[in-house]
């Protein structure tokens, strides 16, 4: 009787831990070039009421439809951003079968970068919306 309880509990204690890894291997890779632009956009992140000036991107298996750099998850992307330049990176885009709360299943690994291009770009006024609710926080 000792035996078949303690490979119940083996049984069990396996299947708990199993449930707890990470499930990495059923998560779809791509290799994708990604362009940060030389500009930034208005924007804030999911459940936020601070407003920042997100970069803009956009990667080569999106049909390069530029987005704000928001809620979307980099790895190792570190290179100091110098706003006139035109940044091009080579890196990994991972649709994550179970991503954290509150962010996209898209993340993007293995980031190195490509070049940085200098662009002229023009000085450009853009009226903005901005609503205040009264609860708003000062």
């Amino acid at each position: 009787m000792d035996k078949l309880h303690l490979l119940i509990s083996a049984i069990l204690l396996g299947l708990i831990f199993n449930s707890c890894l990470k499930d990495e291997e059923n998560d779809k890779k791509k290799n994708v070039k990604i362009t940060i632009y030389p500009e930034t956009g208005y924007g804030t992140s999911i459940m936020s009421d601070v407003w920042t000036q997100p970069l803009i991107f956009s990667d080569s298996d999106n049909g390069d439809k530029k987005q704000m750099m928001v809620d979307i998850i980099f790895e190792d992307l570190n290179f100091n951003y110098e706003r006139g330049y035109k940044y091009t990176f080579k890196a990994t885009k991972v649709w994550m079968q179970e991503p954290p709360q509150d962010v996209s299943s898209i993340k993007y690994t293995n980031i190195s970068l490509i070049s940085k291009e200098k662009v002229i770009t023009q000085n450009i006024e853009e009226d903005i919306k901005l609503y205040i609710s009264p609860n708003t926080k000062i």
